[in-house]
């Protein structure tokens, strides 16, 4: 029997979303109050994802993936969920972020809610999650929190998107 190569997914080129967090609007990890960024597949789309951000101390970020969105519209629950990853970051402050792929269904409207956990202090110091923001604001620059740059690489062109969704203060 003759042995067939599967040829390699070609991807489209990436696509990027950048914006911060806002600490008066996040509410931790699981929190619709996070940021969402939304994009819409034309047809069956395998996609590669990549989310850097900038870190400080220890962190948990999580990428909740919810398909049967509606354009332009914010989440309001965790449901249709397509996939949820979640990584555990440490260090200095420094970037730091997380691999993901996926299949997204023809026609889908997605949003990807990103969420993050404020900063645990090292060495068992005990931090209150208004000491721990403000400690994460004061390092993050003029947006009001940390950034972050969602990445995505589809295997076909997408509709539309994607677009960071206004995040309510």
């Amino acid at each position: 029997m003759d042995m067939v190569d599967e040829a390699p997914k070609r991807f489209q080129p990436a696509l990027e979303v950048s914006g911060a967090w806002l600490p008066s609007a996040c509410e931790g990890l699981g929190s619709l109050a996070n940021p969402q960024v939304q994009f819409q597949t034309q047809r069956r789309t395998h996609l590669n994802c990549e989310l850097l951000t900038s870190i400080e101390g220890k962190e948990v970020l999580e990428v909740w993936v919810l398909g049967h969105g509606r354009w332009g519209a914010r989440r309001l629950g965790l449901s249709h969920v397509i996939t949820s990853v979640r990584s555990n970051l440490g260090g200095a402050l420094a970037w730091g972020g997380m691999n993901f792929e996926l299949e997204v269904p023809a026609d889908e409207v997605v949003t990807v809610l990103l969420t993050r956990s404020w900063p645990l202090l090292l060495e068992g110091e005990a931090s209150t999650s208004a000491a721990a923001k403000a400690a994460s604001t004061a390092s993050a620059g003029a947006e009001g929190g940390p950034r972050f740059l969602l990445r995505l690489m589809p295997s076909s062109p997408l509709t539309r998107g994607p677009e960071l969704l206004k995040q309510r203060a």
